[in-house]
């Protein structure tokens, strides 16, 4: 089977499965909560950081480019997450959430 596309609407997945796989570090995302693979990878972060106000990005001319139409996030997961986004959540950086799962 080929192997799945890094564009489109799906093309973090091949990404997400390799970070979590590999269990400690963060991860720079889009916060599109409702998209399908956010519902499968949210939960299994041990935090979220919903960063605010909006990253702007910096261009190859040096200057910060526009806001972009979507917030991002940060997933952490593993021990090596924990200070860093303690740390940004301390210095106003955005809201930090531990995700639960729910139990049938």
């Amino acid at each position: 089977m080929d192997e799945p596309t890094l564009r489109g609407r799906n093309g973090l997945i091949p990404w997400l499965n390799k970070f979590f796989a590999h269990g400690d570090g963060i991860a720079l995302t889009p916060d599109r909560t409702s998209a399908p693979w956010w519902q499968q990878f949210a939960p299994r972060a041990q935090l979220i950081l919903f960063v605010s106000p909006k990253i702007k990005f910096i261009g190859q001319d040096g200057r910060p480019g526009k806001s972009p139409a979507q917030g991002t996030c940060l997933m952490g997961i593993g021990p090596r997450s924990r200070e860093p986004l303690f740390r940004a959540k301390a210095e106003g950086l955005g809201v930090l959430m531990a995700p639960k799962l729910r139990v049938p």
